[in-house]
């Protein structure tokens, strides 16, 4: 049988993958527990832009901080009074919705956080390459200021950094002076997750009128 060319190399990869794992988790099991610190333990990369895990970022909970900052950012706003008099607010509605997802700048790291009583969770976070090994094994809370591993290198690159959670959302307004229509705002909102006092932050939001009664778009206004 003749042996394939790329067989060696890759057994050789193989194992280098083995035995650097092997390490890690022995450094990790070192830091747990002789130095009973909490460590990451790196399984395998994930992409710039995906589906949060539940130690990024509360599903619920973000729900109702953007719909509290929503309201706030719509009972100020004069185009929106213009177009559908005061109050506005939001109506709870089956045609809402909200879809969440993370991105940053550097690419993610799922594995497994351990903490000094051996308790373990599924989680994910930003990793620089440069960090080095320490770095990689410390846990990242989200809304913590170290956020070093989000960022790429200002002197290698001209992009800003994130680590941030987006949402596409869509939900009904409610108007008493506009009963005859349906208004309903699409949004897109962001919030970063390295830093603690971070808040969200509409960046776009366009409001569609349509007639209850024959299903016509009356009007289509971009707000902000």
């Amino acid at each position: 049988m003749t042996k394939q060319p790329w067989a060696p190399s890759f057994k050789f990869s193989l194992s280098l993958v083995a035995a650097t794992f092997t390490g890690v988790s022995s450094y990790g099991a070192y830091k747990v527990g002789y130095c009973h610190e909490t460590v990451f333990l790196p399984l395998w990369f994930c992409s710039r832009e995906r589906t949060p895990m539940k130690s990024e970022i509360d599903r619920e909970i973000f729900i109702d901080e953007i719909k509290t900052r929503l309201h706030d950012r719509l009972s100020v706003d004069e185009e929106l009074h213009f177009l559908l008099g005061v109050p506005v607010t939001l109506q709870e509605s089956d045609k809402d919705s909200f879809k969440i997802f993370i991105r940053s700048s550097e690419p993610g790291i799922k594995g497994i956080e351990v903490d000094p009583s051996w308790q373990m969770s599924l989680t994910a976070r930003p990793f620089a390459a440069t960090s080095g090994i320490d770095r990689l094994l410390q846990p990242f809370t989200p809304g913590q200021a170290d956020s070093e591993d989000a960022m790429t290198d200002p002197k290698n690159s001209e992009k800003i950094p994130y680590y941030e959670a987006v949402v596409l959302g869509s939900v009904r307004l409610s108007a008493i002076k506009a009963p005859h229509v349906i208004a309903t705002l699409d949004f897109k909102a962001v919030r970063a997750l390295d830093h603690p006092k971070a808040t969200p932050k509409f960046i776009a939001g366009v409001v569609t009128l349509t007639d209850k009664e024959s299903g016509d778009i009356l009007i289509t206004r971009r707000l902000w």
